[in-house]
């Protein structure tokens, strides 16, 4: 078995990062305890803010380069779902609006997590 240990990846002429082109990853992530307001693990997220019951507010560290990222995105079980919702917030480049619902209704959820993919600015 071979092991491969880096500290940086970097791109041929050694002058920046490696490009992902061939492939695609997630840019940024979140789990968030809506019922708590607490972080449980994050990649390029600055903060989230409780928009009130339902809605929340995650913004990134690094911008997307532009507003067309996709977004996926799941809470609790199988009896919610979360969904970009511009009519609490436009999706940005710096951040975008969730909400949760479940039964009709507006929910904060024990488990919210959501991976947007697309290109940083």
């Amino acid at each position: 078995m071979s092991e491969l240990r880096a500290n940086t990846i970097s791109d041929a002429a050694g002058t920046g990062p490696v490009t992902l082109t061939g492939q695609s990853a997630a840019k940024a992530h979140y789990m968030f305890d809506h019922t708590t307001n607490t972080v449980v693990g994050s990649l390029n997220i600055s903060g989230i803010t409780d928009d009130g019951t339902g809605n929340l507010s995650p913004s990134f560290s690094n911008n997307f380069s532009a507003v067309d990222y996709s977004n996926a995105s799941a809470a609790g079980r199988t009896i919610q779902g979360v969904n970009d919702n511009h009519a609490v917030g436009a999706c940005t480049t710096s951040g975008t609006a969730n909400q949760v619902r479940g039964d009709n209704a507006l929910r904060d959820a024990k488990f919210v997590s959501a991976m947007h993919m697309g290109d940083l600015a």
